[in-house]
Formats: C-alpha cells, structure tokens, sequence
C-alpha cells in the first residue's frame, strides 16, 4: 500500500499543473483542494463501509462538495484567461 502511494504521489502534481493549465490556477487550487478531501472520505465509504456512521448533515456536505466539483468542471471556459 505504501509502494502505490509514494508512485502515485507525482502524479498529483502532474494532475495539478494540468488541470491548472486548462483550468486556471483558482479553479485548479479549488478543485485540487476539494478533491484532496472529498478523496479519503470516499475511500472511507467504498472501502471500509463507514457510511452508516455519517450523520444526515455530513452526507450533504459531501453531496455539495462533489456538486461543487461537478460545477467547476461543467462550466468552465475551454481555455484559462
């Protein structure tokens, strides 16, 4: 498990200079930090069951934390200003 993250690692900073580019540096940092979040809880659902234990108000953060995600990414521009 540790080998898979240290190799996935450089690929976050790739995935940022992409984005970024394509993106803009604010839509990418949000995205980027939104998604550095969003990311562990998801894991925590899938893979170890743990959605029983959210409260009604956690499942709707993150409900808006994946729609805001989805807005982001929806309606932006083609190329950054």
């Amino acid at each position: 498990m540790l080998l898979a993250i240290l190799g996935l690692s450089p690929l976050v900073f790739l995935a940022f200079g992409y984005v970024g580019s394509h993106f803009g540096l604010a839509k990418a940092s949000s995205l980027t930090n939104t998604l550095v979040v969003i990311g562990p809880i998801l894991v925590g659902i899938i893979f170890r069951g743990e959605l029983r234990q959210l409260s009604a108000v956690e499942l709707a953060g993150i409900v808006l934390a994946l729609a805001g995600i989805a807005l982001l990414t929806i309606f932006s521009p083609r190329e950054a200003s």
